[in-house]
């Protein structure tokens, strides 16, 4: 029995696959930002791995190759990746906030068990635009350090992209095909043709 022949993937495919593959580095990443972020530290490592990450799995998803509508994808990963990091870093934050007070009253409480009591999300979306003004300057320096963190990666990525529109630049240019030597007609079979002067009728001298 024959072995299967492996069709390969259209750039479009490749595209979806690697996509959905490097979507796992968002609960990853925004794992690791809040972590980073809840000790009080900034640094452009988090945004280092978000992209390393990002483009490891998309490479896994699609076949090792990136095109540069890959490389727009990635971007947005970890755009995306940064900006939710934020997010849940300031959910974070807010019910370790609303534990302390509780606990500094006189009722002891966790930052688990306010996350989960049903009062969190309404104080936490009435008090948002307070919190992120007051983390404003936070945002800004999470943004830097990440974009500068994942920029060497990702610059990289769209440097070392190939066309997604091109079959032969996806899937490798084909060798020329070799040159034949040029053939001539001739006269009869191996015997060399005379030449013109040969060929032509001298004139008759009239007397």
């Amino acid at each position: 029995m024959s072995a299967p022949i492996a069709i390969p993937k259209t750039p479009g495919q490749r595209l979806l696959s690697g996509s959905l593959l490097a979507l796992l580095v968002i609960p990853a990443g925004v794992i690791l930002f809040t972590l980073i972020s809840s000790i009080g530290f900034v640094a452009s490592f988090t945004g280092f791995a978000i992209a390393f990450g990002a483009v490891w799995l998309y490479r896994k998803g699609a076949g090792d190759i990136i095109t540069r509508a890959g490389a727009g994808a990635i971007t947005g990963i970890v755009i995306v990746t940064l900006l939710l990091g934020f997010y849940v870093s300031m959910v974070f934050d807010f019910a370790n906030a609303l534990a302390k007070s509780a606990t500094d009253l006189g009722h002891p409480l966790t930052a688990w068990t306010a996350f989960n009591s049903a009062a969190f999300w309404p104080l936490f979306n009435e008090n948002f635009g307070p919190l992120f003004s007051d983390n404003a300057l936070f945002f800004v320096l999470a943004l830097a350090f990440g974009i500068l963190g994942s920029f060497r990666i990702l610059r990289r990525a769209f440097m070392t992209s190939v066309s997604g529109s091109s079959t032969a630049a996806t899937f490798g240019t084909a060798p020329p095909a070799p040159s034949q030597p040029p053939v001539y007609p001739s006269d009869g079979d191996g015997s060399p043709s005379a030449s013109a002067d040969e060929k032509t009728t001298p004139p008759h001298s009239q007397s």
